[in-house]
């Protein structure tokens, strides 16, 4: 995980990655690969709608990634068409990444996207 912090504390920038160990971890996303959803069903306050969705599919680590950006409003955090992205791709048969981050305008996250496309992920999952 990176953030950048604004004076006032909270973050402006913010990137994560995220090693989902198969099956166990198979249930963390609802659906994979990550996507953003433009529509609000039973929406309650802290629903997230987004809008401005591209998807594009790229080669992360030798692998096949599904990448997505949008402007996303709502929330717990109160954003209001804020720049985000999701990611995912497979690193083997039992290992899934998944990549997520925001930014206070579009064209950082669209250096956080670059920053994930040139990613090399080496981690291993143990679990104790």
């Amino acid at each position: 995980m990176w953030a950048r912090k604004a004076p006032e504390g909270w973050h402006i920038e913010h990137l994560r990655i995220v090693l989902l160990a198969l099956p166990q971890d198979s249930g963390v996303w609802p659906s994979w690969p990550p996507h953003f959803d433009s529509t609000t069903p039973n929406c309650s306050a802290d629903c997230v709608w987004a809008d401005s969705i591209v998807a594009q599919d790229a080669r992360v680590d030798g692998a096949k990634a599904h990448i997505e950006t949008a402007l996303l409003s709502g929330g717990v955090a109160g954003w209001s068409r804020d720049a985000q992205f999701v990611a995912g791709w497979a690193k083997s048969s039992r290992v899934r990444v998944a990549a997520s981050g925001w930014a206070r305008d579009p064209v950082t996250r669209d250096t956080l996207v670059m920053i994930i496309k040139s990613a090399r992920v080496a981690g291993v999952i143990r679990r104790d």
